[in-house]
């Protein structure tokens, strides 16, 4: 059985490409946590990124800039309720992509609050990458690392070493989120950067 909460269908209509990827969302008292690192973090003279605390997520499964055909099988993804179960998670820890000495992404780590919450997380995960197969797109060519996207770099930046050192110093364990919901996100990009918009949610069982 499907269990979708939201009473929106994807019903997108048009020639254009649809910029999506499934996520998770974290309790307000963790986005208002991760805020707050932005925040300080954001004091180094750089020119990073920044992610607004409306926008903090976890991506499960990027689908990239998709017709709105896929779009409609995106949002026919199945998630049965008695094989997906909510499960607990934290931020914890800092880092960058590729590395922290020539970064290009700063993130927040997640990580389950027991052994069982970060299998399900996975569990949750790989049925997004199998569905995004299943819709034509090509498989992840890497190992999933679940993170929450802090900030982005697009050059090399003056007052970057102060920077990594901050975040090489600096403590990261948020408080728990009980997760019981995956969505479909759509991003549309704005002069005020970019804006998400729910297509469609699912309750975990």
């Amino acid at each position: 059985m499907n269990h979708q909460t939201s009473s929106q269908h994807v019903t997108a209509t048009g020639a254009g490409l649809h910029r999506c990827f499934y996520a998770i969302r974290l309790a307000p008292e963790a986005n208002a946590y991760l805020a707050e690192m932005i925040g300080l973090l954001s004091r180094h003279p750089t020119h990073v990124r920044w992610v607004p605390e409306r926008n903090i997520h976890i991506t499960l499964r990027f689908l990239g800039e998709i017709t709105t055909d896929q779009l409609r099988m995106a949002g026919e993804i199945d998630i049965p309720a008695d094989a997906f179960h909510g499960f607990s998670i934290r931020a914890s820890g800092l880092g960058a992509f590729p590395m922290l000495r020539a970064p290009k992404v700063f993130w927040a780590g997640v990580a389950g609050e027991t052994g069982a919450d970060s299998d399900r997380l996975l569990h949750l995960q790989e049925r997004t990458e199998r569905h995004a197969r299943e819709m034509g797109l090509q498989p992840e060519g890497r190992r999933y690392r679940p993170h929450i996207t802090l900030g982005r770099i697009s050059r090399p930046l003056d007052g970057l070493r102060e920077l990594v050192d901050d975040i090489i110093g600096r403590e990261c364990l948020s408080p728990c989120s009980h997760v019981g919901e995956m969505v479909l996100m759509r991003s549309r990009l704005s002069g005020a950067g970019s804006a998400y918009e729910v297509m469609r949610s699912w309750k975990l069982g």
